[in-house]
């Protein structure tokens, strides 16, 4: 009797057993499962909190441009040439620390200041501003023709100043009158544009028609160095850069002048150059 009561036992436990040793079977690994994405081989360096950079100058990220100012204002433009492009925002800036910096705008009525942050990307300084695209920092104004213009000309015209705010002003050199024109111009000033290689200058006064000078541009050599030289021609003669010593002539750029410093010319008569 007890030798039947044990076998029905272990009959009875046999299906356990077996269920027991299905479900400690090991899983095989799904051979469809996706693989994680590998990370991008770049890399973000942090901000030294004990070395701040500077971020007075130049940024742009190929559709806009930034110029933060030394004096404290910026300005935002809407293309990659700041001297023709239109500009989106005017404001002043201000900075909280070595990794964050300030837009405030000048509007009406006032909108909230922008954070601005800074990081480096793959070796290169680069900021945020809103929805516009990262913007990385320039060593220097963007390059254009309206940079290399702008400065201080003289020739056998005269003198001439193309200012960075895209005025000038004219001066006429040894202007003496005579019987056959008894009231001569000894200068005058107003607006000035680059339209393909013509110098546009556009007088204040509309006595004076506009005058267009050729942009011609040379290469010239200096000690070890190939340098390119730019001279404005008329029919008056050449005008050609002043050089300040130690620096290129493209960066000898005078202080733009205040709108009330424009002296309107008194009658109409010759200039550099002639509409052409």
């Amino acid at each position: 009797m007890k030798r039947f009561l044990l076998r029905l036992l272990l009959i009875g436990s046999c299906p356990l057993i077996l269920g027991l040793g299905q479900d400690v079977q090991p899983r095989q690994s799904d051979p469809v499962a996706e693989e994680s994405p590998k990370p991008e081989a770049r890399q973000i360096l942090e901000l030294d909190p004990t070395k701040p950079l500077p971020i007075t100058g130049w940024w742009t990220n190929g559709k806009q441009t930034l110029h933060v100012d030394l004096s404290g204002a910026y300005i935002i433009y809407d293309g990659p040439n700041p001297y023709v492009s239109k500009q989106l925002e005017r404001g002043r800036w201000h900075r909280q620390n070595y990794a964050t910096f300030w837009l405030e705008p000048y509007v009406s009525p006032r909108e909230p200041r922008r954070r601005v942050p800074l990081s480096i990307w793959e070796n290169t300084l680069q900021i945020r501003i809103g929805p516009l695209e990262p913007m990385r920092m320039l060593g220097s104004e963007p390059d254009s023709i309206e940079g290399r213009l702008a400065g201080l000309w003289t020739g056998t015209p005269g003198t001439l100043e193309l200012y960075q705010n895209m005025h000038y002003v004219f001066t006429a050199a040894n202007v003496t009158a005579s019987p056959r024109q008894p009231v001569v111009i000894v200068g005058h000033s107003g607006s000035w544009r680059v339209h393909d290689d013509r110098l546009v200058l556009i007088p204040d006064s509309s006595a004076i028609d506009n005058i267009t000078m050729k942009v011609e541009s040379s290469q010239v050599q200096q000690a070890q160095e190939i340098e390119d030289v730019i001279r404005l021609r008329s029919i008056q003669g050449t005008l050609e850069q002043v050089r300040l010593p130690g620096r290129p002539a493209r960066l000898a750029r005078p202080t733009p002048m205040p709108e009330n410093a424009r002296t309107p010319p008194r009658q109409r008569g010759s200039g550099p150059g002639r509409h052409e």
